[in-house]
This record gives C-alpha cells, sequence and structure tokens, in this order.
C-alpha cells in the first residue's frame, strides 16, 4: 500500500483463512535486559523487555501450501 496524504482514509481488506492453524509454544519465555555503562562520569541505564514466543503453523487441508 502506497503513503497516504494526512487527513486520509482507506479500507484495508483482509480474509481469515480457515485451512491454516497458528499455536502458540507454552514454552514461550520473557526477560528483562539491562544494560549499565559508565563513561566520561556518565551514568546511562537501559532497560528492555525481550519475548521469545515459538509459533507453529500447520496446513489442515489436503491442498499444499507454500508460505
Amino acid at each position: 500500500m502506497e503513503t497516504l496524504p494526512v487527513g486520509d482514509k482507506r479500507l484495508i481488506s483482509y480474509g481469515v483463512d480457515l485451512g491454516t492453524r497458528v499455536t502458540t509454544a507454552f514454552n514461550s519465555s520473557k526477560e528483562a535486559v539491562r544494560e549499565i555503562h559508565f563513561q566520561r562520569g556518565i551514568l546511562t541505564a537501559r532497560n528492555a523487555m525481550q519475548e521469545i514466543k515459538t509459533y507453529t503453523i500447520k496446513n489442515v487441508t489436503r491442498r499444499p501450501r507454500h508460505w
């Protein structure tokens, strides 16, 4: 889709593929990531949250799929 001018509106169509199943693994993880730097008298601290999820995509039709 091209860039829209300010204030312009467009309808974006989408659909659900009933022949595809997507599941999330229960072993997904989430952890805090922290960085602390001290340089030339300045202390810089950064905090972030890193989340890792595993998805499984399965074709539930007889027709071959190419993702």
